[in-house]
């Protein structure tokens, strides 16, 4: 009965001897990962929508649309993160979200997207989702979606505790109360918009590369076309002009 009541009673011990040392740390490196992913997710919301409270003029409907945004962005992420761990496998579904990080670490730092100007006088709440979504809308998806495929990779890495991958919820939790308190108690108060964004650095334009070669061309082909004698340079045409006043950036113009 005794020997009974041990097998049933007391908590298995797991064998840790066989296993190699990265996938002992296995746990401890997914609950960081998930810790800071939650950490950041959980940050990026009041501070994004704090840059854009002053194109409004502190309205409360850009709060209202940031909740709708942020849910909509939210579902979005933990639907892509199904659909990859569901098609394809652990190492491919790795390579496809690394990438997606890549493409969205290209966008940082956080600003607001180049061509919304002042708000339309109808329509504001598009305007306004249509601002989050081409400002943020890729890193903050990719964000709500480690931590879905962190913990399915967790399930299919071979680790004895892979049966039960809930347990990294914890660390998710934690990482996104630290945000909520940390966040009006620490950071707003200590930082502003430009240290918290990290905007305050030089930063490279969106989607262009620059060089010091490059710089030289441009300086070179400068310096040559001010050689020429201003009656042979050929006047330039100008180009198709905006509509005035048009709160869309040019791509959304004419929806």
């Amino acid at each position: 009965m005794a020997s009974l009541d041990n097998a049933a009673g007391a908590p298995q011990r797991i064998d840790f001897t066989g296993l190699s040392r990265s996938l002992r740390m296995a746990p401890a490196l997914y609950g960081a990962t998930i810790f800071v992913s939650a950490l950041l997710l959980f940050a990026v919301q009041p501070m994004f929508t704090k840059m854009v409270l002053p194109r409004l003029g502190g309205a409360p409907a850009v709060w209202s649309v940031a909740m709708v945004f942020f849910q909509a962005a939210l579902l979005a992420g933990y639907a892509y993160a199904h659909l990859l761990a569901r098609f394809l496998s652990p190492g491919r579904a790795a390579i496809g979200h690394l990438g997606l990080l890549a493409v969205a670490a290209a966008m940082l730092p956080l600003s607001i997207a180049t061509g919304f100007g002042h708000p339309p006088a109808v329509g504001v709440s598009l305007w306004l989702f249509a601002l989050f979504a081409a400002s943020i809308g890729l890193p903050f998806m990719a964000l709500a979606a480690s931590a879905p495929l962190l913990q399915s990779w967790f399930a299919a890495s071979g680790h004895p505790q892979a049966g039960n991958p809930y347990v990294l919820y914890a660390a998710s939790n934690l990482g996104s109360f630290t945000a909520l308190i940390a966040y009006p108690l620490v950071v707003e108060p200590l930082l502003s918009l430009k240290a918290q964004t990290f905007s305050g650095r030089p930063a490279l334009p969106r989607w262009r590369c620059s060089s010091p070669r490059r710089g030289s061309w441009s300086r070179s082909a400068r310096r040559s076309r001010m050689a020429v004698p201003r009656a042979r340079r050929r006047p330039r045409r100008p180009g198709p002009i905006a509509p005035a006043g048009s709160p869309w950036p040019p791509c959304l113009r004419g929806w």
